[in-house]
């Protein structure tokens, strides 16, 4: 997401697990369950300028599974 302000990466993590924070651009992996409710309120928290939901690449999906131990 592309915020209008600076962050603490605090801040930033509360909303998920943060990949990435550089400058005003964050990236973070919510589970998508959680999607909308975390969306909203990341909305109403920060003032964001844009915001892009993707899934995450296949690679990084199956490197979870393996770090948790769940296959």
């Amino acid at each position: 997401m592309d915020l209008g302000d600076t962050y603490a990466v605090e801040r930033i993590s509360s909303f998920g697990d943060l990949k990435s924070l550089d400058g005003r651009i964050a990236r973070l992996m919510v589970r998508r369950e959680d999607l909308t409710t975390v969306v909203s309120r990341i909305l109403a928290d920060l003032k964001v300028v844009d915001l892009k939901i993707t899934d995450p690449p296949i690679e990084e999906v199956i490197g979870r599974v393996f770090q948790s131990g769940r296959v």
